[in-house]
């Protein structure tokens, strides 16, 4: 989820290795991954929050206990979560807070499945438009266009014969 650098990730992996906790978190990561995946195939199908997917979030966001604490970053103040203990349980934490804040404060029509079929990835469109067909343009996106232009452009015999 690009929540940890490089660093924070080898940090972390030498602190828990394979520690009961480490195996602990990794357990309930894989668990939130798929509760998010089959809450994201619900949404996207029109059908409403399943109690399940709740309870595993809500499981998550209770291992961390936090307060909010002000910073200033350049000119501006923000405010930002502090952990009063570490555990392996807080790396996931943030996944879970933003399920939760889209569950409670987002759109959830605009909730999307990549279009490319071998994909996976779901996505919030905030595009102005909101008609985003693609998890990245970088990815899928230029997959389809590459694809697309080669089929404009081949010659019209070559496809007949194939």
């Amino acid at each position: 989820a690009r929540l940890l650098t490089a660093a924070e990730a080898s940090t972390h992996e030498k602190r828990l290795g394979n520690t009961a906790e480490g195996k602990t978190a990794f357990k309930e990561a894989v668990s939130l991954r798929t509760a998010l995946r089959m809450l994201a195939e619900r949404l996207t199908a029109g059908k409403p929050v399943d109690r399940a997917s709740i309870e595993q979030i809500n499981r998550v966001l209770a291992s961390r206990p936090v307060y909010r604490q002000l910073e200033l970053k350049g000119s501006k103040v923000v405010s930002v979560s502090q952990a009063l203990s570490e555990s392996a349980m807080h790396l996931i934490v943030p996944i879970a807070e933003s399920a939760a804040w889209l569950l409670e404060h987002g759109d959830l029509s605009l909730l999307r499945c990549c279009e490319n079929p071998a994909c996976i990835l779901f996505f919030y469109d905030t595009t102005k438009n909101k008609r985003r067909r693609w998890c990245s343009m970088e990815a899928c996106g230029s997959r389809a266009k590459a694809a697309a232009y080669y089929r404009r452009s081949r010659p019209a015999h070559r496809r007949r014969t194939q």
